[in-house]
């Protein structure tokens, strides 16, 4: 073993470096592996939930898809709006009174349904929102553009402000995406750019 006189202070300090060494080395890597496992853990999870709220997605898609009830529901719907030449106050009716005609009622009621699980599905983090609203934003548009009238009367008749909450959500903030899409479409922003560019030029070309 090495040894150093008192005065010696470098080689004490040297000394002592060497005797801590062989603790903060595996110390430092201990830390270092640890924190990795952590960063894959937490990227493990992450990919997981993924995964998951993807595979949810795609069930309530095929779900849809593979609904006769949901399917013949529109059927009879379109055939309601023909019968009534996109009558609201029809519409309206069967909603106060469903009665009337009861087939419709319960058509628009099912296509309601189905839209406020799917939204709760959404704003619960359950599904991925750019996967369904890629492929039913429009149906979703579509639908409230004719059955709002239906969900107001509903909602009146049964002074209950709750009905169909979720898809009214859903609704609004399907809307006000499409609408930024539309806003924010690559060729406008392209456009936006060149005559920017080109009236700076204007301006300095005349200025100097």
């Amino acid at each position: 073993m090495l040894n150093c006189s008192d005065k010696d202070s470098l080689c004490t300090t040297i000394l002592s470096h060497i005797d801590q060494t062989p603790v903060l080395i595996p110390a430092s890597i201990t830390a270092v592996i640890a924190v990795f496992g952590i960063m894959l853990t937490v990227i493990s999870l992450r990919s997981s939930y993924k995964l998951a709220r993807t595979k949810n997605s795609l069930d309530f898609e095929k779900a849809i898809e593979d609904s006769t009830r949901y399917s013949k529901s529109h059927i009879e719907i379109a055939s309601f709006k023909n019968q009534t030449n996109l009558d609201v106050s029809a519409l309206k009716a069967i909603a106060n009174d469903p009665k009337l005609d009861y087939e419709a009622y319960k058509a628009a009621t099912n296509i309601l349904n189905w839209w406020e699980r799917g939204a709760n599905g959404i704003k619960c983090k359950a599904y991925r929102e750019d996967v369904l609203f890629k492929v039913y934003c429009s149906e979703v548009l579509n639908i409230s553009n004719y059955l709002m009238p239906f969900i107001e009367q509903r909602r009146d008749t049964r002074n209950n402000p709750y009905i169909f909450k979720e898809f009214i959500w859903l609704n609004k903030r399907w809307s006000r995406k499409r609408s930024r899409q539309k806003t924010f479409k690559p060729s406008k922003i392209l456009t936006v750019f060149i005559i920017a560019t080109l009236t700076f030029t204007f301006l300095y070309i005349t200025n100097t």
